[in-house]
């Protein structure tokens, strides 16, 4: 990847976090090997953003979120969208996390790519030029990819990414493709909820293995191992080893389909524990297609608390099996902070008997080669034609050539950004390798002395975007793992970075072109002076014993650039005099601090100023708090009361009436139909739910049009963005192809009368208004006589029809009764009948349209 910029600087914190620990774990400095220091700037996964926006339930209720992804599907699907295109800004060069891919075993320049949340890609000409093709479904999340070797039309996609380092990031089951990726059917598992590998048998189609993580969430038996014998269409549940064990990894006998090994793993969270150790990760083998099962010993490490354990079988010989073991401190002669590789074993007889493979420091093999957080990759790979030279994929990737006398890099240092931190998948193929790393794909035709990035697809996933007054023509945003950019679709694949670490907010000096601010993780936030060339931090003045949030909200203020606010569990304001920014706390603590020695403190999640009174100032939190201030933060009142109990996600004053403020939440619940957004017209007295017609999703950003008189309101959901033209009543889902994905953050750019969005799946995107109607006016006059057609029934549940004789009606339009378009289409015959279950309850509009007129009658859905 070409990068104009990168700033180490940004992720140069030693205190590490990670979702696996209660408290922070510091990584000890590796002094004994070159540069390895720089992996105590290497940033965990990090999990409390998503489980804190689930309160105030600890467990995450999946089937919830569930149904309102698959509602916003079929809805987008039944046409309840309006017309319009999102364009693609970028980046192309930064990337994204891939989990999985895989090679056309017929046709080398056909790949198939699965990110973790951005869906499937193929190239057909060897990663010059890329095409998703699955985005149709509700749930892009994607943990496996296999083809089938006899056939490689069919290929099989299993969704749920197995890494489990951030919710929502669960599947809805497994996926076959019959036409090569041109369409796809559900194959069922969707209770399986994480696919972690699909195995094809190359002596028969028909016969499948799948292994399976399960619900991290909860105890269940829908994990482990399941065969099909009919290509898919049903399921047999050959091994599950208990309620809370899922299987990460399997490896079946490549001859023999009855032989097969799988890796159990203790891998449970919820709002209140994150397990990545236990005492079933074992592996088991079967000899007869899994009716039966053995755990196997002979030398492998048994301990009540063992970590992930990666599979890998011979190319060379068939009873050669790897296994790499991780846990928390590594082995005794190579301790560590986090979760570290213990060692790899090897099997000569299928698995009677295993010796370890040397990975002591005195072989080049770091201690700290999985960074602390080993149990995110726990991979290990061989060369299928030579059995000495072993791949181990963490951080960084690690080979040796000789069964582990020595060991080496087999990738330039992640730190250099040549090839992406974080690698997920290795396979070969003839005299290549691929890599999947957390920022793309790279290609080796040289035995790993050269990389070459081969990807340009855009599925960055962005937290925070931001708005440049000085170059409207340019977007920027901050990105999980891959820091902060900007550009723009001309030059989409040469973004620079300008910051590193996780990326979030970034936001701008409107009097001096040559300030700017960008924040990283748990509050690290930095000021330019001059453009980027430099940066200093601009924390002086927080109260370090107070807790802050992953994406700790700031802003700087629309009516004195100078000033900036930020919530970390006070308020605080700051000021810029053009060398430094010191901040005062202007508030109390305003969250629960019961748990600030915790992975778990609530902290303030949004903060925002009235953009028409300065003294107005409000504040939301992750325990579910509202806070309004009306004397520039003097004193705050709580003005909860009327809000749902859940995670504040945004708040934002009206740009055109002093007293009206919106507030949005987030959190699924099972049959808990609480209003996602409200309005409050009194100063947060009382809070009117505006919620209307939205699908039961939770919201993530607010941003209201500022020439509408708070009519046009944008929300930015969990799948994709929806407005209003009539202040809540009815919403749409803003145009027609951006797929069901994560939208975390939203900006208006006034100049060229857009709406960017921060996509948490497809980088950021723009949209332009004059798409859309945004006055509300309807355009169609009827001036036929409504007894032209008959319609019924005119209270219906599922459908409607249409009947007439005398007109020759070419289209309909299905809409509420404000007028707002719902569905459109073409019409053939003289009857006309529409499917309207997806609807919300309500009164609707149907118009048909002739070329001597229009003609309107009402239904109701009830």
């Amino acid at each position: 990847m070409k990068l104009s910029k990168i700033w180490l600087s940004a992720i140069a914190a030693s205190i590490i976090v990670c979702g696996c620990f209660e408290k922070n774990v510091i990584i000890e400095e590796e002094s004994s090997v070159e540069d390895f220091s720089t992996l105590n700037k290497k940033q965990f996964p990090y999990e409390q953003q998503f489980i804190h926006k689930n309160f105030p339930y600890k467990t995450p209720d999946y089937r919830a979120y569930k149904l309102a992804k698959e509602d916003v599907s079929n809805r987008t699907n039944a046409g309840a969208r309006s017309d319009g295109k999102w364009k693609v800004e970028g980046p192309g060069n930064i990337g994204a996390r891939v989990n999985t891919i895989a090679v056309n075993p017929n046709n080398s320049d056909e790949i198939i790519a699965g990110f973790a949340s951005g869906g499937v890609f193929r190239t057909v000409d060897n990663g010059t030029t890329w095409q998703p093709v699955f985005d149709d479904q509700a749930d892009l999340n994607i943990g496996e990819i296999t083809y089938d070797p006899n056939n490689p039309s069919t290929i099989y996609v299993g969704t749920g990414d197995p890494n489990i380092s951030g919710y929502p990031k669960i599947g809805s089951g497994i996926f076959k493709s019959i036409d090569g990726g041109g369409s796809w059917n559900y194959k069922g598992l969707e209770e399986a909820s994480i696919i972690s590998r699909i195995h094809v048998a190359p002596s028969n189609s028909d016969i499948i293995y799948v292994s399976t993580m399960g619900l991290p969430f909860i105890k269940t038996t829908a994990r482990g191992v399941y065969k099909s014998t009919d290509g898919g269409d049903s399921w047999q549940h050959k091994l599950m080893i208990n309620d809370s064990t899922g299987v990460i990894d399997m490896v079946v006998h490549p001859e023999d389909n009855n032989i097969l090994y799988a890796a159990g793993w203790n891998r449970n969270r919820s709002d209140s524990l994150s397990r990545i150790v236990g005492p079933d990760a074992r592996i088991h083998k079967s000899i007869d297609g899994g009716d039966t099962w053995i755990m196997l010993e002979g030398g492998l490490p048994i301990a009540d608390q063992m970590g992930r354990i990666g599979l890998t079988i011979s190319g060379q010989d068939y009873d050669n099996i790897y296994a790499s073991y991780v846990n928390t401190g590594g082995s005794d002669s190579c301790s560590n902070g986090g979760s570290q590789l213990l060692g790899i074993w090897k099997t000569s007889d299928a698995g009677d008997n295993w010796t370890e493979i040397n990975t002591l420091p005195d072989t080049g093999f770091p201690c700290n080669a999985l960074g602390g957080f080993a149990w995110y990759f726990g991979q290990v790979r061989v060369n299928p034609n030579d059995d000495n030279d072993i791949f181990v994929l963490g951080v960084d990737m690690w080979r040796t050539k000789d069964g582990g006398s020595n060991w080496e890099r087999a990738v330039p240092s992640w730190s250099t950004y040549a090839v992406h931190a974080d690698k997920h998948d290795l396979i070969f193929d003839g005299i290549r390798m691929i890599l999947a790393t957390d920022g793309g794909i790279y290609e080796s035709t040289d035995d790993a002395e050269n990389w070459v990035d081969i990807e340009n697809i855009v599925a960055t996933q962005f937290y925070r975007i931001g708005y440049n007054p000085h170059r409207p023509d340019w977007y920027y945003g901050g990105a999980q793992d891959n820091g902060t950019s900007g550009g723009n679709a001309e030059i989409i694949n040469e973004w620079p970075r300008l910051s590193g670490g996780d990326g979030f907010t970034i936001d701008f000096d409107s009097s001096d072109s040559m300030i700017y601010y960008v924040l990283s993780q748990n509050g690290n936030l930095r000021v330019t002076f001059d453009g980027g060339d430099s940066f200093d931090s601009a924390r002086s003045g927080f109260d370090n014993s107070e807790g802050t949030n992953w994406d700790t909200p700031y802003f700087v203020s629309k009516h004195d650039p100078k000033v900036l606010y930020a919530g970390r569990q006070s308020v605080y304001k700051g000021f810029n005099d053009g060398e430094e920014v010191e901040w005062s706390k202007i508030s109390d603590i305003l969250t629960d601090t019961t748990g600030n020695e915790s992975f778990f403190a609530h902290t303030i999640s949004t903060v925002h100023q009235s953009p028409l009174i300065e003294e107005y100032l409000y504040a939301g939190t992750t325990d579910g708090l509202v806070w309004s201030s009306r004397d520039a933060g003097q004193t705050w009142d709580n003005v909860s009361e009327g809000i749902p109990y859940r995670y504040v996600s945004d708040i934002v004053a009206s740009p055109s009436k002093p007293n009206s403020a919106y507030v949005s939440v987030t959190g699924y619940k099972s049959n808990d139909f609480v209003a996602h957004i409200h309005r409050t017209d009194d100063n947060g007295q009382t809070w009117i739910p505006i919620s209307g017609d939205l699908p039961q999703i939770a919201i993530n950003d607010i941003l209201l049009h500022p020439e509408y008189d708070d009519n046009v309101i944008f929300v930015a959901t969990d799948g994709g963005i929806y407005f209003t033209v009539d202040a809540g009543e009815s919403w749409d889902r803003l145009g027609d192809n951006m797929p069901i994905i994560e939208v975390y953050d939203m900006v208006y750019n006034p100049v060229n009368n857009e709406l960017v969005a921060g996509t948490f799946a497809r980088g950021i995107q723009t949209f332009d208004l004059e798409q859309v109607n945004l006055d509300n006016n309807p355009s169609t006059l009827d001036n036929i006589p409504e007894f032209a057609i008959s319609l019924y029934p005119t209270v219906t549940t599922n459908q409607i029809t249409a009947k007439w004789s005398d007109y020759d009606f070419e289209n309909y339009f299905l809409s509420s009764t404000n007028g707002r378009l719902i569905e459109k289409g073409q019409i053939v015959g003289d009857m006309l009948t529409l499917d309207v279950s997806y609807l919300s309850p309500g009164s609707y509009v149907l118009t048909l349209e002739s070329n001597d007129g229009a003609v309107s009658k009402q239904f109701v859905k009830m």
